[in-house]
């Protein structure tokens, strides 16, 4: 896209992505810090340490087993060697290496066994004085896609509600509205 069109090269943009989509507006904004404006970044459910043994995750019920993570990892980046790139496993961003990281929404839901990687990614950036805002709430892993998509249908559902205000509450932060 860069090349098709470099004006986007001057241009404010925002990347948004839900767990794996997360790691992946993660890594653009670590890859291209140079070459894109990139003026924020909405990380929800973040899937930020692929490193790890994720069997060492924290056990909830209604949440991915092990197995799925670890299969999802494999799908995501088959080779070994690579998951403690930071453009892969962003958590591993050193102090100033964080630095240039964009302004940040991190939503961490409490009944996933990701919460980790989105507390300790905010603690991070709080650290390399990077302005983040940590939403927690209490839901499963992906309340946001679940819920949204029945705006249209049931406007007044209180789980809609709820995963509307925070995705207003994050878009209304990283916008300075």
């Amino acid at each position: 896209l860069l090349q098709k069109f470099n004006e986007l090269a001057t241009l404010p943009i925002y990347v948004i992505g839900h767990s794996s989509g997360a790691n992946l507006a993660a890594a653009l904004a670590i890859r291209f810090k140079e070459e894109m404006r990139i003026a924020g970044c909405l990380l929800n459910y973040p899937f930020l340490d692929l490193a790890r043994d994720q069997s060492t995750r924290i056990e909830l019920p209604d949440t991915f087993p092990t197995f799925l993570l670890n299969d999802w990892i494999q799908l995501y980046c088959p080779y070994k060697e690579l998951l403690s790139r930071t453009d892969v496993s962003p958590i591993l961003l050193s102090e100033e290496e964080a630095d240039h990281f964009p302004r940040s929404v991190i939503t961490v839901a409490t009944k996933d066994r990701l919460q980790e990687d989105g507390r300790t990614f905010a603690r991070l950036l709080s650290t390399s004085r990077v302005e983040n805002k940590l939403i927690e709430v209490e839901e499963r892993h992906g309340f946001i896609e679940r819920q949204m998509r029945n705006i249209y249908l049931t406007p007044e559902d209180p789980a809609v509600l709820n995963a509307k205000k925070v995705t207003d509450e994050s878009i209304r932060w990283l916008l300075h509205l």
